[in-house]
């Protein structure tokens, strides 16, 4: 990895967290999105579309070693990856519709980018909304995420990446309305490395995302 460019932090990992899954860990960085960025992220999802194959990269064979981990690490903490599909399985989900990977902003566009090169998923938030750096931690009883009318209820033990005061978004989930990306000029991203994944392989995917929204 490059030294030059926005550089991941590690976030800290509560710790129950760490003495059930010991390596798990989490990788963010907060970056500027570039004016650019929505149009290079265009071009880029389509040079990944000329050799993507929807139907191989749904397949056990066809995904990247970090991308089953995160599978993997998502029943084990009671999650279902096929209810609920990781950011790379829907992207190939709404590729094989479309015949093409389908760009949807400068942000989704570059974590679908990473999650498609490499099978990690990445959370993005509003910067703005967020105080204190990410960490990954359980909910208290009567937690909520997002605001307002649109808060929805957590239930106590899920495993959340907030900040100094809330929860951003539960684990490989999309987070609330309030603190959406897709406008944002700066946007925290954030991957969790969840054990068995490949070293080295989290901190880098947070670096492309990071560096493929500030242009670098």
């Amino acid at each position: 990895m490059d030294a030059t460019g926005p550089v991941p932090q590690r976030g800290s990992v509560a710790p129950d967290l760490r003495r059930e899954f010991g390596t798990l860990g989490l990788w963010w960085a907060a970056v500027d999105v570039a004016a650019r960025a929505r149009e290079d992220g265009r071009a880029r999802l389509h040079r990944l579309s000329d050799d993507y194959r929807p139907r191989d990269a749904l397949t056990t064979g066809g995904r990247p070693a970090a991308h089953d981990a995160a599978r993997a690490f998502a029943r084990q903490v009671g999650l279902d990856p096929d209810a609920a599909p990781l950011r790379r399985d829907l992207g190939a989900l709404d590729a094989a519709i479309a015949g093409r990977l389908v760009p949807s902003g400068a942000v989704a566009d570059a974590l679908l980018a990473v999650a498609v090169t490499t099978g990690v998923s990445l959370g993005a938030v509003d910067a703005a909304a967020v105080d204190g750096p990410p960490r990954l931690r359980t909910t208290g009883p009567g937690e909520t995420v997002g605001r307002g009318r649109r808060a929805r209820p957590l239930a106590a033990g899920t495993i959340v990446v907030a900040d100094d005061h809330r929860a951003l978004a539960p684990l490989y989930a999309a987070p609330p309305r309030d603190l959406d990306p897709h406008r944002a000029r700066r946007v925290v991203l954030w991957a969790v490395e969840v054990p068995d994944a490949p070293p080295l392989e989290t901190e880098e995917a947070v670096w492309n995302a990071a560096r493929f929204l500030t242009g670098e």
